[in-house]
């Protein structure tokens, strides 16, 4: 918690800094916290629409969401 707070102070001051909203969208994603992940990439998509890792950590995020909202689906997986 102590990083996110640290990142939170640096992007007060600097709202566009796109290492701490990519730092930060990390920090979530360790904590399993993916809706506060994807508001982070979301903003950095926007301030950057060509990076890369945001990009990539969005498919990843999706990727999950939809294995999880089908993995209860036998005729998905055959």
């Amino acid at each position: 918690m102590k990083r996110i707070e640290q990142l939170k102070r640096v992007l007060a001051e600097q709202p566009r800094h796109v290492p701490s909203l990519l730092s930060l969208a990390w920090e979530f994603l360790n904590m399993g916290n993916y809706y506060r992940a994807r508001k982070y990439l979301e903003r950095v998509r926007q301030l950057d629409p060509g990076n890369r890792e945001a990009l990539n950590i969005l498919q990843s995020i999706e990727s999950r969401s939809l294995i999880r909202k089908y993995s209860g689906y036998k005729s998905f997986f055959k």
